[in-house]
């Protein structure tokens, strides 16, 4: 090394030590693995290319890298207040000219948060607007980096959530701020790709050997699913969103309803950063029996600058499914009450239509969403009164 001595005192290399360390320089960028981003590191195989959209593996999200990817479902405070509050506006939001289940799928959404009646068109119509300004603000081109792109999306999430505390009343924004926490649960957050990295090539590789990068938190893209009930028909919806100031990635997603008395699903194919896609399923007489209900979700976002598939995975959620057979008296207001209250179904929404008989010996199927029972009850035989005990408690 008497050489580096040399360059230390007169400051000067000659040409033939500079071709000597870039030769060795070479020889041990040869050594060197081909440079990955760390989201790719220790992760299972997975499609690299658009056109393998379609056959995402279903793997566990632990198996990734624990920095890269954060569980609503294990780690609620991981997941932004911000990023929740935007999914819950944006599956309560659908334009006139979207299709006809997505706009079921809105209102059943509202529902859910079980809004005075004067709250939920305010809901509604915030939901619709911070929709309209999201879309536009993913599809545009952004001039920032990451950090103010994050910023500026947040910005919109925070102007909504201030009208809705403006307007709502103060039990209907404490109702959409619990629903919101509760949904995080079903939110994953996994970090976008280092887009200023590509395919390293040699230069790359031995360049990288004198390279200094600092290490900080990355952006993320966020998969969400969403299941409601209205009525006798259930909505599920998957959502993925890896909208980032490149205005670049390409989505998925993907959404079947399996339940006893059949199945429903809906892909939306590659498109944007931000994907939807919308399943409704109407129960059946054969649902109503002791089972579950399957929904099977994908998602999928590939970068074409760091060429790889950053979010490829399927999640499946299972869905209790009881049956009760007991009887029910009608008071009104659309409502049946139970005559054997047990905690369990005991008040259902009235089916069929008017006029509603004053008792009746009813089925209801209990179904566990997300912690939730969701109780929807078909007649069996109209009854003259209350009788006990139920046939099926």
């Amino acid at each position: 090394m008497h050489w580096i001595s040399r360059i230390r005192s007169t400051g000067r290399l000659s040409a033939k030590r500079i071709a000597v360390l870039i030769l060795a320089l070479w020889a041990a960028a040869l050594l060197l693995p081909p440079a990955r981003s760390p989201l790719t590191q220790r992760r299972r195989p997975s499609s690299a290319h658009p056109e393998d959209a379609g056959r995402a593996p279903r793997w566990l999200l632990a198996q990734r890298n624990g920095e890269a990817v954060i569980d609503g479902a294990t780690d609620p405070n991981g997941i932004p207040d911000d990023r929740a509050q935007s999914f819950v506006l944006l599956t309560a939001a659908a334009a006139a000219s979207e299709p006809a289940v997505a706009r079921a799928r809105a209102a059943s959404v509202i529902g859910s948060i079980r809004l005075q009646s004067a709250d939920a068109p305010i809901l509604s119509s915030v939901a619709n607007r911070y929709k309209e300004a999201f879309v536009q603000f993913v599809a545009g081109r952004f001039a920032g980096d990451e950090a103010a792109y994050e910023q500026s999306r947040r910005n919109l999430v925070l102007n909504a959530m201030s009208q809705l505390k403006a307007t709502l009343t103060p039990l209907g924004w404490a109702q959409v701020i619990v629903y919101a926490q509760n949904e995080k649960s079903r939110m994953k957050l996994v970090a976008l790709p280092d887009m200023t990295q590509r395919q390293a090539g040699l230069w790359d590789r031995i360049f990288s050997l004198l390279a200094v990068r600092a290490q900080g938190m990355t952006p993320y893209g966020t998969t969400y699913r969403s299941q409601s009930v209205t009525g006798t028909v259930l909505y599920a919806s998957a959502v993925t969103d890896s909208s980032a100031s490149c205005s670049c990635h390409q989505s998925s997603a993907a959404v079947t309803i399996s339940a006893p008395g059949g199945t429903a699903s809906n892909s939306t194919g590659l498109g944007g950063a931000y994907e939807v896609a919308d399943a409704q399923y109407s129960l059946t007489d054969a649902d109503f029996t002791d089972s579950t209900i399957e929904v099977n979700n994908s998602f999928y976002s590939y970068c074409p600058i760091a060429n790889t598939a950053f979010i490829d995975f399927g999640i499946e959620d299972w869905l209790p499914l009881r049956l009760i057979q007991a009887y029910y008296y009608y008071q009104g207001q659309q409502v049946y009450h139970r005559c054997n209250p047990n905690g369990y179904c005991d008040v259902v929404s009235a089916w069929g239509s008017a006029p509603f008989p004053s008792y009746a010996l009813a089925d209801v199927a209990e179904i566990s969403i997300a912690g939730a029972d969701i109780c929807v009850g078909k007649p069996v035989d109209v009854v003259d009164k209350c009788y006990s005990p139920d046939p099926k408690p």
